[in-house]
C-alpha cells in the first residue's frame, strides 16, 4: 500500500509541475501581448529640427539617424500607451545623452526595457594638411616694432628737390623723418666762430628747402629730425673748436648750440641730435667724459638760448666695438651719466657682418634706450659687378638688426626706384615699417650668416603679413644652383584673407621685377617656385 501511495504522489508531482509550467508560459505570452505598443511615438529636437526615431516592437528599440552632436539635442517629446509610465524621464537626459539610453516602460504591472539608440553621423575624413616647406608663425612676435624710417639728407642736401619727391618719400613711402647733417667742416665752413652760422653758400638754404617739403609732405603726421655731424675726415670741425687732444667740450657744445639756435629761427626744431659720427675717422675724440661735458653744457645753453634741448643719439661708430676695453658704449655706462644719451645709433654694414657679435653685445648694454641703424649701407660699388647676390648680403645685414630689436633705421643713399638696387631696397624697407618680425622657419633654418642658403623673414603689421624669400647663388653656380619648385608656405596659425600677392626679381624680369598671385592651396597655405638667383615678397592679410 505505501508502494503504491509513493507512485501515486510521484504522478500527482508530475501533473502538477506540467499544469504550473502551462500556466505560465500561458502568463507570459499574455505579457507579451500587453506589452507590445508601448511607446507609440519618440521624438528629439536638434538644432530647431525635430527628428522623430523608428520604433522596433521586436528588438524594443528606438533608432535615430544623422546626429552630428549630442549636445545638440535640446527637447524629448514623446507618446505612451494608455495608462504607461516611463522611467527616467527622457527630459532630464537632456544635458547627458549618449548614444545609447534605455527606459522602463511600465503598463498594470508589468514591465519593458526600450533602447534609444543615436546612429551618430560620422565627419568625412579631413584632406590631408599639405606637408610645408616654410612655416610662417603669426602670433610668435620678435624684435620690436620698427616705428622709424628716415630720409638721409647728408649725403644729398636737395633730396626733397620737389613736392612730388615729397609726396613719393613721406606719404608713399611712409617716411617719418629726415636725417641732416650738421656742417662746420673744412668743406663747408658754415660755423667760422663762436656764435656765428654763415650760411653765405646756401648749404643750409638747400636743406632747409628740402626740409620743408618733407614737413608739407607729412602735414600733421609725426616727422622727426635728426642731425648729426657731418664727417670730412679729419677736418670734420672748424679749428676753433678743437686742439690736439680733440674737440674742446665747451666751445663744441657753443657750436651745435648755434646750429639749434639757427634752425631754430628758420622755424626747423631738431628733435634728435647726433653730437659725434664715425669717431673712428675723425678728430673729435668724443670719448664718453667729452660727450658728457658736451651735453652737459648743451643743456644750459639751452635754457640760456631759449631752443629746445633735443634728445641725444650715439655714439654713431662706423663698427660696433663688442667686448673690449676701450669699447665707447661699455665705457659710457662705467660713467653712470644715462641721462647724456638717449638713443643707441651705430652703424653695421654689410662687411661687419662676421662682427654680429659685438653688435650684439652692445645692444645688451644701453637698456631701455631705442636702437637707430644709423646708416645702414647697400652700396652700389660693392654690387656694380652683381647687384643680385649682393642684394643678399644687404637685405640680410638689415635683417641683423631687425632681428636684434632695430627701432629706426635711415639708408645711405636711399634710392626707391630707376634701377634693381632702388626697386629691391624700396620693397624690403616700406613694408616693415610700423611692422615688427614674427617667426619663420624654412626647410634650411632660420640663421641667415651663411651666404646662397635660402633666406627668409617675416613681418606682421596689424593684419598685414610681409614675407622675403631669398634663393641666391654666384653666377657660376647656376648650373647645379637648386630651383624650389611649388614650395609650400604654412601658417601655423590664422587663415589667410583673399589672395597672396607677391613680387619677385630673377636675372631675367625687369628691375621693376613681375607681379603675381600665389598658388593658394586652402586658407593657411599657399606655394610660388623660388628660381635660381631670385628674391621674393608677400603679401597677405589675416581673417
Amino acid at each position: 500500500m505505501e508502494k503504491h501511495s509513493h507512485k501515486l504522489r510521484n504522478l500527482f508531482s508530475f501533473i502538477s509541475l506540467i499544469a504550473l509550467s502551462m500556466l505560465v508560459l500561458s502568463c507570459a505570452d499574455d505579457n507579451k501581448e500587453d506589452l507590445t505598443g508601448l511607446i507609440t511615438s519618440f521624438k528629439v529636437k536638434v538644432n530647431n529640427e525635430v527628428l522623430e526615431g523608428n520604433i522596433d516592437e521586436d528588438a524594443c528599440q528606438i533608432s535615430f539617424q544623422g546626429i552630428k552632436n549630442l549636445n545638440a539635442i535640446t527637447d524629448v517629446e514623446y507618446q505612451l500607451k494608455e495608462e504607461a509610465s516611463i522611467y527616467p524621464d527622457p527630459k532630464i537626459r537632456l544635458a547627458q545623452w549618449q548614444t545609447e539610453e534605455r527606459f522602463i516602460v511600465t503598463v498594470g504591472g508589468a514591465k519593458q526595457v526600450y533602447t534609444v539608440i543615436m546612429h551618430i553621423l560620422s565627419e568625412p575624413d579631413p584632406d590631408p594638411e599639405p606637408e610645408t616647406d616654410a612655416t610662417i608663425y603669426p602670433e610668435q612676435y620678435y624684435g620690436k616694432v620698427i616705428k622709424d624710417f628716415f630720409l638721409d639728407l647728408k649725403g644729398n642736401l636737395g633730396g626733397v628737390g620737389s613736392d612730388k619727391a615729397a609726396n613719393d618719400f613721406f606719404v608713399l613711402d611712409g617716411m617719418n623723418g629726415v636725417r641732416i647733417p650738421v656742417l662746420g667742416s673744412s668743406d663747408r665752413p658754415t660755423h667760422p666762430s663762436a656764435g656765428v652760422v654763415d650760411d653765405s653758400e646756401g648749404y643750409y638754404a638747400k636743406l632747409i628747402n628740402s626740409i620743408n617739403r618733407a614737413k608739407k609732405a607729412r602735414g600733421n603726421n609725426e616727422f622727426i629730425i635728426f642731425a648729426s655731424k657731418k664727417l670730412n675726415a679729419k677736418e670734420s670741425f672748424p679749428d676753433w673748436v678743437k686742439d690736439s687732444n680733440g674737440v674742446i667740450p665747451e666751445q663744441y657744445a657753443i657750436m651745435l648750440a648755434d646750429f639749434l639756435s639757427y634752425m631754430k629761427e628758420k622755424n626747423i626744431i631738431i628733435d634728435v641730435l647726433g653730437i659725434d659720427n664715425e669717431e673712428n675717422f675723425n678728430e673729435g675724440k668724443i670719448t664718453p667724459k667729452k660727450h658728457i661735458q658736451i651735453v652737459d653744457k648743451l643743456k644750459a645753453l639751452a635754457i640760456e638760448k631759449g631752443f629746445k634741448m633735443p634728445l641725444i643719439a650715439g655714439p654713431d661708430r662706423y663698427q660696433p666695438m663688442g667686448d673690449v676695453d676701450n669699447c665707447w658704449m661699455k665705457q659710457f655706462v662705467a660713467e653712470n651719466r644715462g641721462d647724456c644719451l638717449d638713443i643707441y645709433g651705430m652703424h653695421y654694414y654689410p662687411k661687419h657682418r662676421e662682427i654680429f657679435d659685438a653688435l650684439k653685445f652692445e645692444l645688451s648694454l644701453i637698456g631701455d634706450r631705442p636702437f637707430w641703424a644709423t646708416e645702414p649701407h647697400w652700396d652700389a660699388k660693392d654690387g656694380e659687378n652683381d647687384m643680385l647676390d649682393y642684394a643678399e648680403t644687404a637685405i640680410c645685414t638689415l635683417w641683423d638688426q631687425t632681428d636684434l630689436g632695430m627701432d629706426g633705421f635711415m639708408w645711405w643713399s636711399y634710392k626707391r626706384t630707376g634701377d634693381l638696387r632702388g626697386n629691391l631696397m624700396r620693397i624690403i624697407s616700406v613694408p616693415i615699417k610700423d611692422a615688427r618680425p614674427i617667426v619663420m622657419d624654412d626647410h634650411d633654418g632660420r640663421d641667415t650668416k651663411e651666404k646662397y642658403k635660402l633666406q627668409t623673414r617675416a613681418f606682421r603689421k596689424g593684419n598685414t603679413i610681409s614675407v622675403y624669400v631669398i634663393n641666391m647663388c654666384n653666377k657660376d653656380d647656376i648650373a647645379t644652383a637648386k630651383a624650389y619648385q611649388d614650395y609650400v608656405f604654412g601658417l601655423k596659425t590664422g587663415m589667410i584673407d583673399g589672395e597672396v600677392e607677391y613680387m619677385q626679381w630673377t636675372d631675367d624680369t625687369p628691375v621693376e621685377g613681375v607681379q603675381g598671385n600665389a598658388q593658394k592651396i586652402d586658407d593657411s597655405n599657399f606655394s610660388l617656385t623660388l628660381p635660381v638667383r631670385s628674391i621674393t615678397y608677400f603679401q597677405f592679410y589675416l581673417q
